[in-house]
């Protein structure tokens, strides 16, 4: 497989989302991810979600109810994203990221309160404390943020599919956009990317050292 350089996170910045401005935050990476063992490969920014368009099943961001929505994809209209899909850049070798990098809205211009969004892979016990972005009603906030994403058969998701995660808002509903910018796959020491799309982290092939 390929070797592909770590690129570090001020090189993750995205343009802005919406025409309004937006008051931009920072947000820790998921607690549970280890950025040092992840291979990063940026991608063009491509729409995933956008709740407020009318093709978005789900709707909005309600208080307190977890949504959840697909990292990438042939078609993500069904969740207000890009209709001709946000593929990861190595779908075709069927391998599977586990984070991605992604720009966050919440657009407060249309909140009915002030609270925060939380992102985590889709089936974790437990929502995280450290949210993605605090919002407060009148102002759009934006944020580059890391999201981790469900590995199905791992020791933290078990009932997802490989690239679901949720999203949740807290004290008050809220639109949410988000753009993805690139995805993290995990990697061996030769830098070899070691996911399976059937989930989980695989050890890597037998290799010869010296002859």
């Amino acid at each position: 497989m390929r070797n592909t350089p770590w690129l570090s996170l001020p090189a993750l910045a995205g343009a802005a989302l919406l025409a309004q401005p937006a008051q931009a935050q920072t947000a820790p990476p998921a607690p549970e991810l280890n950025l040092g063992s992840l291979v990063y490969e940026p991608v063009e920014p491509c729409r995933l979600l956008d709740t407020r368009s009318p093709t978005a099943t789900g709707g909005n961001l309600v208080a307190g109810t977890a949504q959840s929505f697909d990292a990438y994809g042939a078609d993500l209209s069904a969740q207000g994203g890009s209709a001709t899909g946000c593929e990861h850049p190595r779908a075709a070798e069927n391998l599977a990221p586990v984070a991605i990098a992604a720009n966050v809205t919440a657009v407060g211009l249309a909140a009915s309160g002030a609270g925060n969004i939380v992102a985590y892979p889709t089936g974790a016990q437990t929502a995280p404390t450290a949210s993605l972005v605090n919002f407060r009603p009148g102002t759009n906030i934006a944020n580059s943020t890391i999201i981790a994403l469900c590995e199905p058969g791992s020791a933290t998701d078990t009932k997802c599919d490989p690239g679901d995660f949720d999203l949740l808002a807290n004290f008050s509903g809220v639109p949410a956009v988000i753009d993805v910018q690139g995805y993290f796959y995990p990697r061996n020491l030769n830098n070899e990317i070691t996911v399976s799309k059937a989930g989980g982290t695989s050890p890597p092939s037998p290799r010869r050292c010296s002859s």
